[in-house]
């Protein structure tokens, strides 16, 4: 598993963990249903990368855009740490790492 298939699912295993420990704290089946369908794609992805690099991590950016613009509405509106900067911050990250990995992959 290469450095961005890397990141990208323990992004995944994060939207996964904090779906399900927003549905404990706060019995929120949306965050249980959205973590893990958000996590699930992200994996799907990991996997898609494998023969297909640029589809996989294209969905992984989806992802992570739909990630980021939910948790940062959240976090404007309320400025949480926990899930939401948190969240949000993580996404920035991911999404850094695939622009790094696409401009790098133009270059070789």
């Amino acid at each position: 598993m290469g450095w961005l298939s890397a990141v990208v699912a323990a992004f995944a295993l994060l939207n996964i963990v904090g779906g399900f420990f927003g549905y404990l704290e706060k019995h929120s089946v949306m965050s249980l249903v959205g973590g893990g369908v958000i996590g699930i794609m992200l994996i799907a992805s990991v996997f898609l990368a494998k023969t297909n690099p640029k589809g996989g991590y294209l969905l992984a950016g989806a992802m992570t855009l739909l990630t980021l613009g939910f948790f940062l509405m959240r976090y404007l509106s309320g400025h949480k740490i926990w899930p939401a900067g948190v969240m949000v911050a993580a996404s920035i990250v991911v999404l850094i790492c695939l622009a790094v990995w696409r401009f790098a992959s133009r270059t070789s």
